[in-house]
């Protein structure tokens, strides 16, 4: 639910003039860092974006019970 949501809210940005360009990672792309490749587990997933065109870049967390938001 969470990645549809950001989805949309990415695509809604594109679309609107003036608005920021957002990019948001995967919630799979933070516990897929921490496994034990690291680095290695996640160098592909931006293969084809460049993060620096982006005004914001968000990476979800989960924390146990909680979500957070980096």
């Amino acid at each position: 639910i969470i990645n549809f949501y950001v989805s949309l809210l990415m695509k809604r940005n594109c679309d609107r003039v003036g608005s920021l360009k957002v990019f948001s990672f995967s919630t799979f792309f933070y516990p897929k860092l921490q496994s034990g490749e690291r680095h290695a587990a996640v160098k592909n997933w931006t293969k084809a974006v460049d993060l620096f065109l982006f005004d914001l870049v968000f990476v979800h967390l989960h924390l146990g019970m909680h979500w957070a938001l980096a």
